[in-house]
């Protein structure tokens, strides 16, 4: 017959003791590379963009982990979309996707070796055809986040134009409004998680 232990602490060997407050555990050691949470976020808006681009800016798709991350904790990010831009004397010039993190580019910041200019992920298209394409993008990075509270625990997507050229970039969309088919626009998917270290 299965029966039921209450209590409202644990103590391990050590002396550690671990506090259980409606239903939640607080501190507790998670073992190295356990995922402690994970949120996703699934974002159809549009995001249009246009004349110079050539400095990061949010596309408005951003996620943020419901709890606030324990010490030492790593950020595993996944993201991927959709991307379109009008015609135009921009011929494979590039839009570069990166994550930021408490208001900072994780590219050549938590990671050194990476170059912030570069981005994570880059898309470009055909000058006579680009207004009907639309290009799938994704990435992933794994970093030290830094700040505290909501910021440490969020990350935005932002873009960036390779040039300074005038012309429409979208984000969930291809460059041709005048039709039905750019209403086809996918999403802008991104996924963190909370890793032990």
């Amino acid at each position: 017959m299965p029966s039921i232990i209450q209590t409202d602490q644990l103590k391990s060997g050590d002396g550690v003791t671990t506090y259980l407050n409606s239903g939640t555990l607080s501190n507790v050691t998670f073992p190295a590379d356990h995922v402690i949470q994970v949120n996703q976020v699934i974002d159809q808006s549009i995001d249009e963009r246009s004349g110079n681009k050539s400095s990061w800016a949010p596309t408005g798709a951003s996620c943020t982990l419901p709890n606030n991350l324990k010490n030492n904790s790593k950020l595993f990010v996944m993201f991927s979309g959709n991307y379109g831009e009008s015609q135009g004397n921009h011929y494979g010039s590039g839009t570069v996707f990166s994550i930021f993190q408490n208001s900072t580019n994780v590219c050549g910041n938590q990671l050194s070796s990476l170059n912030s200019d570069k981005g994570l992920a880059r898309v470009s298209m055909g000058n006579n055809i680009a207004n009907y394409e639309m290009n799938h993008f994704s990435g992933s990075i794994y970093f030290t986040p830094t700040g505290t509270d909501t910021a440490k625990r969020t990350v935005e997507l932002q873009w960036r134009s390779t040039v300074d050229t005038s012309y429409s970039s979208y984000l969930n969309r291809m460059g041709q409004s005048g039709t039905d088919v750019w209403s086809i626009g996918g999403a802008t998917i991104i996924t963190v998680m909370e890793v032990a270290q």
